[in-house]
């Protein structure tokens, strides 16, 4: 789509015309055409399919006015939201799914990675270990975020609680809504286009966090991003259609830590002679607290996660990888004799897409070497992580113990526009530091710093981007924050 085209949106009663993102223009129509009835244009001499259909010009109704709009309620989101309605900003989070959490609840994600350096130092804290604390009270979670490599979660229960964090802090949560177009004003961002049960509807607002995972909302508003592998951007790390495994024997429960082992080298025997089911590195198999159940991170599906076909295709591919694995594990691993499968997640868990361009682009010595920045405002430690699809490899490249690397306020900013910032896998980094950044702890960081910012600059009547970054450090720091 080329963002240069626009065609005015008249029903904003804000000085100036708002401008609204139009349809790329059919070869040989004026760009600023705007019929009054829909016209079809209709390919080559016997072919029925239309080459485009032209939408007559319709008013929005403004369904909104906010200070702070957060796009996607997924890790990034939820943290955003809470920080910008904590900060004295009106928020609102939207999210097309029927609740929040994203890869938490909706991708049945069930570790969230990782909340120390490996040596015992937290690294994040603030809202995302509020969150893993209050996780543990309500019996969600037995982990120790200090000491475990990861927080496992229960699914359900972090769907109670990160509406219910959010609710307390005074979020308006609009669900079942998604996020289809943008509006601006030059190259200020005013508002974004829902669409959902209600209709087509227009939400203004101060200040916009783009944290759809893909960079929705920053591609529309036209801000410049890179996707996939040096030099091949079709070629992205893998989905997964995460699964729970449902009665394992009891005495394989009891004794996972001793019996996995040996599973797994009956699976790697199947995965070498070519009877694995899955073109996947076995593996990925991991208790569930307290039942004879097992979550499973083993399907690998190839796609563009801002393809709906490549999305159809995964989500499709996902389910029979998970009943073929099904059918392998009860065949050949003792004590999955009695073993079904109890549910597959409610969408395929996707790893790359977009990675927006900001003012910095963090990078793999950036993330290896623990390098700080005098803009830091979030910290990760997890390793580089990146599934090849072509062939089902993980390479891993590790962070020496006690090791973490700062991410910088300038890779939250994204190029060419200005009132939006962006948080979670979508922010400025190359491929492999991507590798690092993307898992689900450092996600919520980053929320944290980009809802932050955001009802800062909208306070202070300016920009994120002209927002002196000292400001959200000490925010951050007063709210419990390690950056």
């Amino acid at each position: 789509m080329n963002r240069r085209d626009f065609i005015k949106f008249s029903s904003v009663s804000l000085p100036g015309a708002l401008l609204l993102s139009a349809l790329k223009p059919h070869p040989g129509m004026a760009a600023d055409a705007s019929p009054e009835r829909t016209e079809i244009a209709f390919g080559a001499p016997g072919k029925p399919t239309a080459s485009y259909i032209m939408e007559p010009r319709r008013r929005l109704p403004v369904a909104a006015e906010t200070d702070v709009l957060v796009i996607g309620g997924g890790p990034a989101g939820f943290p955003a939201a809470i920080a910008a309605a904590r900060g004295g900003a009106r928020t609102m989070l939207v999210e097309r799914h029927p609740c929040l959490g994203g890869n938490l609840t909706a991708g049945s994600v069930i570790n969230i990675r990782t909340y120390n350096d490996q040596a015992g130092r937290l690294i994040i804290q603030g809202i995302p270990l509020e969150f893993a604390r209050r996780l543990k009270e309500m019996g969600g979670t037995a982990s120790d975020p200090v000491k475990e490599p990861y927080v496992r979660q229960e699914p359900e229960a972090s769907k109670y609680l990160i509406q219910e964090m959010a609710l307390e802090a005074g979020v308006e949560l609009r669900l079942y809504s998604l996020a289809v177009d943008v509006i601006k004003k030059g190259n200020q961002l005013r508002g974004v286009v829902l669409e959902s049960k209600s209709g087509r509807q227009a939400v203004l607002a101060k200040a916009v966090i783009d944290a759809t995972g893909d960079g929705d909302i920053a591609a529309s508003a036209g801000a410049p991003y890179e996707k996939g592998w040096p030099g091949n951007e079709q070629l992205l790390q893998p989905l997964t259609l995460a699964f729970v495994i449902a009665n394992i024997s009891q005495y394989l429960r009891d004794h996972w830590a001793e019996e996995y082992p040996k599973l797994n080298a009956i699976m790697k025997r199947a995965y070498q002679n070519g009877a694995y089911p899955v073109k996947r590195q076995p593996g990925g198999l991991f208790p569930m607290a307290g039942r004879r159940e097992l979550y499973a991170n083993a399907t690998r599906m190839a796609g563009d996660t801002t393809d709906v076909q490549d999305l159809t295709r995964a989500e499709i591919e996902g389910r029979r990888q998970a009943w073929a694995l099904m059918k392998f594990y009860r065949d050949n691993l003792p004590g999955f004799e009695e073993t079904y499968l109890r549910y597959t997640a409610s969408q395929a868990g996707p790893r790359e897409s977009r990675r927006i361009l900001g003012d910095y682009v963090l990078n793999r010595e950036d993330v290896l070497e623990g390098r700080d920045f005098p803009d830091g405002v979030a910290r990760g430690a997890y390793t580089i992580d990146i599934h090849n699809p072509k062939d089902g490899t993980t390479q891993y490249l590790r962070l020496p113990p006690g090791t973490s690397y700062a991410i910088p306020y300038r890779c939250l900013v994204p190029q060419r526009v200005e009132n939006l910032l962006v948080a979670g896998r979508c922010i400025s980094v190359n491929h492999e530091a991507l590798g690092s950044i993307r898992v689900m702890a450092t996600c919520m960081a980053t929320g944290q710093a980009a809802g932050t910012a955001a009802a800062l600059a909208v306070q202070a009547g300016t920009t994120p981007r002209r927002l002196p970054v000292v400001r959200i450090q000490k925010r951050l720091q007063a709210d419990g924050a390690v950056i």
